[in-house]
């Protein structure tokens, strides 16, 4: 039943005397971190906020939720410069759920790119990735690392990000992607559909 929902997981299995656990086994990727490879040329980051764009769309679509979006869960692969997602022991699968929400969960997710709204009732779970993946980005372009994310405020990691792009109308639009993400209400905030045509990225 598990593998249906994740068609590229090749196998699973329990770990011996501990039932409450699962290993999962997959395909080897030669990838690399994120960090290591992130560049802030225009082309670079209109090319990988493009790809993290899709990759939301994609998960979305397959009615997954990550809760976990952050740098170090990026991966590039070598030899495609595609990125990857990885590490979804807080993910969920949600069949047919066109809304969820966040009342009676425990918090997921790493501090710094939680989605604030998890704390509001009745906000939209499904949504929660794409204010992740907002703080991800703005973190990787003002080049703030993972763990002194949550010591900045969300508008001023903006800031941060923006100042780094000399071009006036990039830098607007890319602020303006940006704001929609990481809206603080989730009702405001965009969906993956609105990322994908954003100008940034369909420009």
């Amino acid at each position: 039943t598990f593998c249906q929902f994740f068609p590229r997981l090749e196998n699973y299995f329990e770990v011996p005397n501990k039932k409450k656990y699962f290993a999962i086994v997959t395909e080897w990727v030669d990838s690399e971190p994120i960090y290591s490879v992130f560049k802030t040329s225009i082309k670079s980051l209109k090319m990988f906020t493009t790809q993290l764009v899709f990759l939301l769309h994609h998960l979305q679509a397959s009615r997954v939720i990550s809760r976990d979006i952050k740098p170090s869960n990026l991966l590039v692969c070598k030899h495609y410069q595609t990125i990857l997602v990885c590490d979804f022991d807080l993910g969920l699968y949600l069949p047919g759920t066109e809304y969820i929400s966040y009342e009676g969960m425990k918090v997921p997710g790493t501090p710094g790119f939680i989605d604030p709204s998890f704390f509001v009732p009745g906000s939209d779970l499904t949504k929660c990735d794409i204010y992740s993946a907002g703080k991800t980005l703005a973190a990787l372009v003002a080049n703030v690392e993972e763990k002194d994310v949550q010591k900045i405020k969300t508008s001023n990691l903006v800031k941060l990000a923006c100042n780094r792009i000399s071009s006036k109308s990039h830098k607007k639009n890319f602020h303006d992607l940006l704001h929609l993400m990481v809206n603080r209400d989730s009702k405001k905030r965009g969906t993956t559909k609105d990322l994908v045509m954003h100008p940034f990225v369909c420009s």
